[in-house]
């Protein structure tokens, strides 16, 4: 992209009403409300909610996502939001497609392409995806027969190449998501740490991030949790004088008397005769 600031913006309406073109559709299986092709090299913030599905595809820069999570998409990636959702995001510089639809059939078809929505997906830079988002373009620009039912074909076709993109990325995403989640594990092991929150920093739905972990580590998310914060209360106690209510709070225990179960559970003893054992030796 250029240096200098510019805006280009290519869009396509199905009426000159926007309430009309932002709609919840029942009545057919997809239907594309609007669509279009943006570039901004100026910062831009938007913070909205839609009654349809809102695509966007970033195809150069960067779109720092705010809410509904805090996620930056790069060049190939995608991110769905659901209807009735607030949106909220901000760049300085990219461009993107991105395309509004409906449609009693909506939901299942994203379901069935593996995509999820309101997270950021891998979709990777597709001439082919790009090539059917024209043929959307077209179908808006010269109304002919059938134009609809053909914008939401090329729809169809778009969702399942990012779909099978995806999935292809998956394996590869899933381990460095995973990897990421067990240094914020081991980083913050003071905290409360939930299946929601960890699996929500790894992009995966709750179910998708335990399978991934346990793929990945060979244990579940609370077994691993759990090692890790008694490998930490092991050096804490070996190596520190910490009280013991210090060493629980440390590894992420408020009550002293509980932490004192777990620990005596995995090593035999509890914190203060491990403690004596190891400074005997």
């Amino acid at each position: 992209m250029e240096n200098s600031l510019f805006f280009k913006n290519e869009s396509y309406y199905r009426s000159h009403n926007a309430d009309f073109d932002n709609r919840r559709e029942e009545d057919r299986e997809l239907l594309v409300n609007c669509c279009g092709f943006s570039t901004y090299g100026f910062p831009i913030r938007v913070a909205s909610t839609r009654r349809d599905y809102y695509l966007i595809y970033i195809t150069e820069g960067s779109l720092k996502v705010r809410r509904p999570y805090n996620v930056t998409l790069n060049a190939g990636d995608i991110i769905i939001f659901s209807p009735d959702i607030e949106f909220e995001y901000a760049s300085s510089k990219f461009a993107y497609y991105w395309v509004h639809f409906s449609g009693r059939a909506a939901g299942g078809m994203l379901s069935d392409s593996y995509l999820r929505t309101n997270i950021k997906l891998r979709a990777g830079k597709s001439a082919e995806g790009e090539k059917c988002l024209r043929k959307m373009f077209y179908e808006f620009g010269y109304r002919s027969p059938m134009w609809e039912r053909s914008a939401a074909v090329e729809l169809e076709k778009f969702l399942l190449l990012c779909g099978k993109a995806n999935m292809e990325e998956e394996p590869k995403k899933n381990r460095e998501n995973i990897a990421a989640a067990i240094t914020y594990i081991r980083t913050h092991l003071e905290k409360e740490l939930t299946i929601t929150e960890l699996s929500e920093r790894s992009y995966l739905s709750p179910s998708g991030f335990r399978r991934a972990f346990v793929a990945y580590t060979g244990k579940s998310p609370t077994e691993f949790i759990q090692n890790a914060r008694m490998e930490l209360a092991e050096q804490l106690l070996r190596d520190t004088d910490m009280r013991i209510s210090a060493v629980a709070a440390c590894v992420g225990y408020n009550d002293a008397l509980y932490f004192s179960r777990i620990f005596r559970g995995q090593f035999g003893q509890s914190p203060m005769q491990y403690r004596k054992s190891v400074q005997k030796n």
